[in-house]
């Protein structure tokens, strides 16, 4: 085994193994009382997206932490009691947000400044 497929193990098993105690607390006391709704979800999605990514890749390492740590978060999500339509109302409202920072910061500039160099 490689020395960064070593890495990407360990950082697996300890992101994955991080998150168990909050899955296994929920779980125990049937209460998500503490857990945020937004912060789990974009998590969820942030997982599965790096699981995409890992598939894509042929990333062994990222492929079994993120399906684990996905299911573990799906677990967690299913225990919140939210319905379905308030959790993607919830990522549509964070993932608007970051768009709109991306817009106004990298967007915008990029295109003004393409626009400027095509006068000149």
């Amino acid at each position: 085994m490689s020395l960064s497929d070593a890495t990407g193990y360990l950082a697996a098993v300890l992101t994955t193994v991080s998150f168990v105690p909050q899955v296994l607390q929920t779980w125990r006391t049937r209460r998500a009382h503490g857990v945020s709704l937004g912060m789990i979800s974009l998590f969820a999605l942030g997982v599965a997206l790096w699981l995409t990514y890992g598939l894509l890749a042929g990333a062994w390492p990222v492929i079994v932490a993120n399906a684990i740590t996905l299911a573990l978060a799906l677990l967690l999500l299913g225990r919140t009691g939210f319905t379905v339509v308030t959790i993607i109302g919830s990522v549509g409202v964070f993932i608007g947000a970051i768009l709109f920072v991306v817009n106004l910061f990298i967007a915008i500039p990029a295109a003004a400044s393409g626009a400027s160099q095509m006068r000149d």
